[in-house]
C-alpha cells in the first residue's frame, strides 16, 4: 500500500578554492593601470559597471566594493573598436577575441572613451579605430 523510501544525504565538503588576483577585492589589486565607471551592455540591459585594468587584463565588477569580477578579459589578442555612435549610444567601445563573447561598453564623453582607448591600445595590445 504504501512504499517508503529512505534516502541518504551526504554532506558537501567545501573545497578551499585558491585565490588569484582576479578573485581580490579591487583596492588589493595590484599593478593597476586604469579604473572607472563604464555601462557594459548585459543580456538584456545596459548596466553600470566598475572597470579595472591591471596585469594585462579588463575586470568588470558591480561596484568599486565587490571582491570578485563578473567578466575578466586579456587584453592580449583583444581587438578594441571605438564607434561615435551604436544602436543609440554615444561613444561605444566594442571589445572581440577570437575565441570568446564580443563586449560591448559605452560613456557619455567623449573623452572618457578615448582615455580607455589610449589605456588599452598599449603596444601590448591590438587596437582598430
Amino acid at each position: 500500500m504504501f512504499d517508503i523510501f529512505f534516502f541518504s544525504v551526504r554532506s558537501k565538503k567545501k573545497k578551499k578554492k585558491k585565490v588569484q588576483d582576479e578573485d581580490l577585492p579591487v583596492k588589493d589589486l595590484a599593478n593597476v593601470t586604469c579604473t572607472g565607471d563604464l555601462y557594459h551592455k548585459g543580456t538584456f540591459t545596459w548596466n553600470r559597471r566598475y572597470v579595472v585594468i591591471s596585469d594585462a587584463r579588463l575586470l568588470v565588477y558591480r561596484s568599486d566594493h565587490d571582491n570578485k569580477p563578473v567578466l575578466n578579459i586579456a587584453l592580449p589578442g583583444c581587438e578594441v573598436a571605438y564607434m561615435e555612435k551604436e544602436k543609440g549610444k554615444n561613444h561605444v567601445l566594442r571589445l572581440s577575441q577570437a575565441a570568446s563573447e564580443t563586449q560591448w561598453f559605452y560613456t557619455d564623453l567623449k573623452e572618457i572613451a578615448t582615455h580607455w582607448i589610449d589605456v588599452r591600445c598599449d603596444k601590448r595590445y591590438m587596437c582598430v579605430y
